[in-house]
């Protein structure tokens, strides 16, 4: 048995489904400000939390016809959440990497041992 809040999600997941544009409206005002708070507990920066959160209902949108949630509706967002905020870690953590080493000193290939 469902409770209410399961019932609304798959009501809403249904009309999604459909390209209802108030439907995905509705889902993002119910669970935008829990994805964001979410993220921004991994990200630590509000900028990038707001991106990834915007990222997460963007993607929600471009797949909507193909949805199939074997689980609620917010534990697969908190998921999607979840995979894209480790996904922006590793890429700022490359990024890092990446420019240290570009912007530290050039080894010396000719020195003598």
């Amino acid at each position: 048995m469902f409770n209410e809040t399961s019932h609304t999600d798959r009501a809403l997941l249904e009309q999604l489904k459909q390209g209802d544009a108030n439907a995905f409206t509705e889902m993002y005002n119910l669970y935008h400000k829990g994805i964001y708070a979410y993220i921004l507990d991994f990200v630590k920066v509000s900028a990038l939390a707001e991106d990834i959160t915007h990222e997460v209902f963007m993607k929600i949108w471009e797949v909507k016809e193909r949805l199939t949630i074997n689980t609620s509706f917010s534990a697969y967002l908190y998921r999607i959440s979840h995979n894209k905020a480790i996904d922006a870690l590793k890429t700022i953590t490359r990024e890092e990497k990446l420019r240290s080493e570009v912007l530290s000193p050039p080894k010396n290939i000719y020195a003598l041992p």
